[in-house]
């Protein structure tokens, strides 16, 4: 099909229509049908970079846990790339609208309604994709009501942060990976978190990320982190700013 011409967009990255005009969603062409849905291209990134890891693998035994799932691009790609995928959501509101749109895709997933600290597993994972809880600076076009966050919620975010990474280290099998992302460009909430993360934590270490395991996304690479910026790809209309950084488990 050609979606740019059926939807009124174009093609900026991948498999990502951007529309020149948005109507309501549900009445675009073959929404209802579940051909498609909506995700930002720097949230599609983090899976792309899953995909490029266990390319090689049967992918319906690579279990994945899923951190803050809702409201669902993340899952669906996992979904639709076969893996084994648990996905953790706390909001309940949230977690209605994955449950619609897994429906409506004709998807399925494990689901559990749980803050991920309260959780226990019998067994351990192969990848946990942490879309942590953040200031979400990185999406201030969106929604510009986050310039009136204080720096105690900040801070209280950054420690919500840390105990989820230190939570879901203890769910992570032997030469495991963990996926660690905000929508964010705080350093804080970013780099800073990963570097004291590995600091604490000397049975892992930062797995670089290359350009060529995230479809040769142009994003900003430092020290084998991924930062996505507003300001990239701009002649496209700019993205949402993103951090993805990517541990392994050496023990």
């Amino acid at each position: 099909m050609d979606w740019e011409k059926i939807l009124n967009g174009r093609n900026i990255f991948n498999r990502t229509i951007r529309l020149h005009k948005t109507d309501k969603v549900s009445d675009l062409p073959y929404f209802k049908e579940g051909f498609w849905w909506v995700q930002s291209v720097s949230a599609s990134i983090p899976v792309d970079l899953i995909i490029s890891l266990y390319k090689d693998a049967s992918r319906s035994k690579v279990k994945i846990l899923e951190i803050g799932s809702a409201p669902g691009g993340k899952t669906f790609q996992l979904c639709e790339e076969s893996f084994d995928t648990t996905s953790v959501e706390i909001s309940k509101k949230r977690l209605l609208t994955l449950k619609e749109n897994l429906k409506r895709l004709k998807l399925k997933t494990n689901i559990i309604h749980s803050d991920i600290l309260d959780c226990s597993f019998k067994e351990k994972f192969d990848c946990i994709l942490i879309d942590a809880p953040c200031s979400a600076s990185g999406i201030l076009s969106k929604k510009p009501e986050i310039l009136l966050k204080k720096k105690k919620i900040l801070k209280e975010l950054l420690a919500k942060q840390n105990r989820i990474l230190d939570k879901a280290r203890g769910f992570l099998k032997p030469n495991g990976i963990i996926i660690y992302v905000v929508c964010s460009i705080l350093s804080a909430e970013g780099p800073e978190q990963i570097t004291r993360f590995i600091k604490d934590n000397d049975s892992f270490k930062i797995k670089r990320i290359k350009k060529t395991m995230v479809n040769n996304f142009k994003g900003e690479l430092k020290n084998g982190m991924l930062t996505i910026k507003p300001n990239h790809y701009m002649d496209q209309g700019g993205m949402d700013g993103f951090f993805i950084a990517c541990l392994e488990n050496i023990n």
